[in-house]
């Protein structure tokens, strides 16, 4: 299963970066600090949570402003 990396950019002009995996309902999993999107994946804490619920709904998640792939 694979992500889909995406940026939204704000009024400041930062980049914020956010993903999606998996389909159907969506699932927007709150910020916490220190994320990062790419390496969630490979997190022994994260991964099996990120797949888990990519097979069960349209999980969404971002980096925090300053985190992983979000400008500050």
């Amino acid at each position: 299963m694979k992500q889909c990396i995406r940026y939204a950019t704000t009024s400041d002009q930062a980049n914020l970066a956010w993903a999606e995996i998996g389909q159907g309902m969506p699932l927007v999993k709150a910020a916490n600090w220190l994320t990062h999107l790419q390496y969630d994946l490979e997190s022994p804490v994260w991964a099996h949570w990120i797949r888990f619920f990519g097979e069960h709904f349209r999980y969404i998640r971002h980096d925090e402003r300053g985190c992983g792939l979000s400008d500050t």
